[in-house]
């Protein structure tokens, strides 16, 4: 009897785990099918000038969600444990709500007069889609804390399915204000703001069912123990705010020095190769995070076990070292294959710069594989350490994209992300090392 009653909770647990990890991939798989489904549709009815227009855009939806509503998302899926192992999960609530309406609130008082200039100096050519992508990113990234929260509480099915659904419902609701009225990049976008605010709706309803929301902060000793757990949410997530920036630099500088050298049109036949170099790299990055993270977290917990700390960074090198392998295939099938995918995805007024198609997720590779590193140093409470490395690579990439296109065409764009996803992997590579090599002072700060 005795050995049953150790068997079963083995046997639940690892059923358990091959669940989560089901919809953790389901989840990867929807965002990725759903960004090649984005270009497949939108290069039928959008001209590379107006796809170009609209991959420009989409850098200020990123702006927002990932890097200014991100690094909160950070923040609250970290401590979504803390708080429940230490009972304050209605304090941990009250700060999550705080933080989100600042964030909105920061983001409309300043972006909604900027677009209104950029409505005044360059036209509603270029004014309307940045409105646009401004309150789509908004909704994008309240969207993404309440997921993340709900990723750290390990409900994996929820957030697979929203990840999943809204991948798909934003190029539809584009392509159907597309073909209603006009193809044009500000028509997609008004639809992908359609798609986000309903996505928002169904998120909150079920977060608040599933998590609750508490808006005001109560007495007792709840509230008594949890005084300094919003100034950890912060103080956490602050560095990513810092070089959140520069990570959107990194990120989007590629297309805008494009637009500033070669126009719309290259710019939208180079974002097709770009999704199909980056996706598959986000796809795999993002599966293997959202599996092996919150695992993670949840074994190092509030950084008191040696061994709970050494579990962890045996599962972030697990992690590493999967992605190094998928990586590799896929620089290896874009070799043979480049043309034939571009064209599938797309089509051939978008075939040009296939060619590219190794080279630029060789470059992309290095740069998510520092991304993947930087786990460790979230597991030690030290993203800090990262802000230094992101504001250094993003310089370099800015850089170079302004000289390289000069001397040798759109090809320099991807020859200085190479130099700066090198210089960022290797850097996050040291910290990683080092950090690890620590681990037992780690345990005794903290």
């Amino acid at each position: 009897m005795a050995a049953n009653d150790t068997s079963f909770p083995s046997l639940s647990r690892i059923l358990s785990i091959g669940a989560e990890t089901g919809w953790v991939l389901f989840g990867q798989a929807g965002m990725a099918a759903g960004a090649i489904f984005t270009v497949k549709i939108l290069t039928a009815f959008l001209g590379p000038a107006e796809f170009g227009r609209l991959m420009l855009a989409n850098t200020l939806i990123l702006a927002v969600s990932a890097q200014v509503f991100g690094p909160l998302a950070q923040g609250v899926m970290r401590f979504w444990s803390v708080s429940r192992d230490q009972g304050i999960q209605d304090v941990f609530l009250v700060h999550c709500h705080k933080y989100n309406v600042l964030l909105t609130s920061c983001i409309l008082a300043i972006g909604v007069p900027a677009c209104g200039v950029v409505c005044l100096v360059f036209g509603v050519k270029w004014g309307v889609p940045a409105i646009l992508a401004l309150m789509a990113g908004v909704c994008t990234g309240w969207t993404g804390t309440r997921l993340a929260v709900l990723m750290a509480a390990r409900d994996r099915k929820t957030v697979a399915l929203a990840l999943t659904a809204a991948a798909f419902f934003k190029p539809l609701a584009g392509m159907g204000l597309v073909l209603l009225f006009y193809p044009e990049a500000s028509w997609v976008l008004f639809g992908y703001l359609i798609a986000t605010g309903v996505m928002l709706l169904v998120i909150e309803k079920i977060y608040r069912k599933r998590i609750g929301v508490v808006e005001t902060a109560g007495t007792g000793s709840a509230s008594s123990k949890g005084r300094g757990l919003g100034k950890d949410i912060i103080s956490y997530a602050l560095p990513f705010f810092i070089w959140g920036v520069f990570g959107w630099i990194n990120e989007s500088c590629d297309r805008w020095a494009l637009q500033g050298y070669f126009g719309e049109e290259v710019v939208g036949a180079f974002s097709v190769v770009s999704q199909l170099s980056v996706y598959p790299l986000i796809l795999i990055s993002g599966f293997l995070g959202m599996l092996f993270s919150p695992i993670a977290y949840e074994r190092a917990g509030s950084l008191v076990s040696p061994n709970g700390m050494r579990n962890a960074n045996r599962l972030l090198f697990i992690m590493e070292s999967i992605y190094i392998l998928f990586a590799f295939c896929l620089i290896l099938i874009y070799c043979i294959f480049h043309e034939y995918v571009v064209v599938l995805i797309s089509n051939s007024s978008y075939a040009g710069l296939s060619w590219m198609l190794p080279y630029l997720t060789a470059a992309w590779t290095l740069y998510y594989f520092g991304q993947t590193l930087t786990g460790y140093g979230m597991l030690a409470n030290r993203p800090r350490v990262y802000i230094l490395p992101k504001i250094t690579t993003s310089i370099i990439a800015v850089s170079l994209c302004l000289i390289l296109p000069s001397i040798f065409g759109p090809f320099g764009i991807v020859l200085a992300l190479v130099a700066s996803g090198f210089v960022y992997s290797l850097w996050c590579l040291s910290i990683a090392f080092y950090l690890t090599k620590h681990t037992l002072s780690f345990v005794k700060k903290g």
